[in-house]
C-alpha cells in the first residue's frame, strides 16, 4: 500500500533577534552563547499607541550604554517606534543621546544614567584595548606616534591607566556641565547593577509606557543581567562596582583627583 504525505506550506514567520546576524532559532529567539535567548516578537502592524513626548536617554560610554541601546532597538521594533541615537538630537520617538551635553530643542521625558567616573575609567581601559572603533586608531602626536589602541597594548597596565586617566577628560566635562532637567529621572549604575528588572522597570514606567510593556520586558532584563556569565559577550565585563581599587595604584588615584576635582562628590561617590 502506497502512502502519499500530505504536502504542508511552512509558515513563514518573522521575528526580531539581536543581533540580527544571529542563527534564528525556532519561532521565539536565538543562540547566544550556547545558550537559547528569548527576544520580544514584534507585533504585525504599527502600534496604536502613541508618544506624547520623545523619550531621550543621556548615556555615557562605559555606564550601561550597550544595554539601553539594545533595550530601546526591542522596544522601537515591538511598539512600531523610531529609535536613533547620537550625539545631536534627531526627531523620533526614542533618542540615546551619547553625552549629556546633547540639546534637546522639543519637551520630552528622559532618564539620565551615571557611573563612578573611576570605574568608567578601569572598564574604558580594557574595552579600548581591543575594541574596533576609529576614535582608538588613529596616531596621535601626544602618544609618540602610537594610536590609543596601540599604546595600551604596547605598554603595561599602569602606564595604560595613568594614560586612560588623563584621556578621560573628554567623559568628564559633561559630567561635570550637567544640570538635572525637568522630568529627567536621575539614576546610577551602581543602583541599578544587579536589580536590572526592578530598576529599568521603573525607568520605564517614568517614560510613561504602558503597563503591559512594562511586564513584557521582565525576561528581556533578567536575560541582559550584567551577573549572567552566559550573556556576556567580549564587550561585557563582569562590571562589578568598586572594581577600580583592584587596579588603581595609589599615585593614579591622586593623579585623578588632582585632574578632576569636584567629580565624585556631585555624583556622591566617596572619595
Amino acid at each position: 500500500m502506497t502512502t502519499v504525505k500530505k504536502r504542508v506550506k511552512k509558515r513563514h514567520i518573522r521575528f526580531w533577534k539581536i543581533p540580527l546576524s544571529r542563527k534564528r532559532y525556532g519561532k521565539r529567539g536565538f543562540k547566544e552563547g550556547g545558550r537559547f535567548q528569548q527576544v520580544m516578537q514584534p507585533i504585525r502592524r504599527r502600534s496604536r499607541y502613541t508618544l506624547n513626548k520623545p523619550i531621550v536617554h543621556f548615556a555615557y560610554h562605559k555606564a550601561m550604554t550597550t544595554l539601553f541601546r539594545h533595550v530601546f532597538d526591542d522596544v522601537a521594533k515591538y511598539m512600531g517606534f523610531t529609535v536613533k541615537r547620537g550625539r545631536y538630537w534627531t526627531p523620533c520617538d526614542m533618542f540615546v543621546a551619547w553625552h549629556g551635553e546633547t540639546a534637546v530643542p522639543v519637551p520630552f521625558v528622559g532618564s539620565h544614567v551615571v557611573r563612578d567616573p573611576r570605574d568608567m575609567i578601569v572598564s574604558g581601559y580594557f574595552y579600548h584595548k581591543w575594541c574596533r572603533e576609529p576614535h582608538v586608531k588613529i596616531p596621535q602626536q601626544s602618544l609618540g606616534g602610537l594610536s590609543r589602541q596601540q599604546f595600551l597594548n604596547q605598554y603595561d597596565k599602569q602606564t595604560g591607566l595613568t594614560e586612560e586617566i588623563r584621556l578621560f577628560r573628554s567623559t568628564a566635562k559633561p559630567l561635570l556641565d550637567w544640570e538635572p532637567k525637568q522630568h529627567v529621572i536621575e539614576m546610577r549604575y551602581e543602583d541599578i547593577f544587579g536589580n536590572e528588572v526592578s530598576a529599568l522597570s521603573r525607568i520605564f514606567r517614568h517614560y510613561g509606557l504602558p503597563s503591559q510593556l512594562v511586564r513584557r520586558l521582565h525576561y528581556f532584563f533578567k536575560q541582559r543581567s550584567f551577573g549572567k556569565p552566559a550573556s556576556r559577550s567580549r564587550h561585557q565585563r563582569r562590571g562589578l562596582p568598586g572594581d577600580w581599587r583592584n587596579h588603581f595604584s595609589d599615585e593614579q588615584y591622586r593623579l585623578f583627583l588632582e585632574i578632576y576635582p569636584g567629580l565624585l562628590e556631585k555624583y556622591g561617590y566617596e572619595i
